[in-house]
């Protein structure tokens, strides 16, 4: 379940699926852009089941963590349901 929000709200900040190789390249740049971790295409396309997929690794799903503004997977894992119930809650 929490790979699949994790796929959700990464797609959801883009703007866009991850489906193919373009869009899996561009967000391996953009991932090097915003926070100056390299991260392979090759396994986005993976993580994201554009390709046959595989048990991904701790530093695909950190990276992708804090591509999204946590500070590793663990962080997401304990605190996304509060985050987005905080902004739920409080969004005015």
């Amino acid at each position: 379940m929490n790979k699949f929000i994790l796929k959700t709200i990464t797609q959801k900040k883009l703007g866009f699926k991850i489906d193919d190789y373009n869009t899996s390249k561009k967000l391996s740049e953009i991932i090097y852009i915003e926070s100056g971790i390299e991260i392979s295409y090759n396994t986005l396309r993976r993580f994201f089941g554009v390709v046959k997929s595989v048990k991904p690794s701790n530093y695909t799903l950190n990276t992708l963590s804090v591509f999204n503004g946590f500070k590793s997977y663990n962080d997401f894992v304990m605190n996304f349901h509060l985050k987005s119930r905080w902004k739920e809650e409080f969004q005015i």
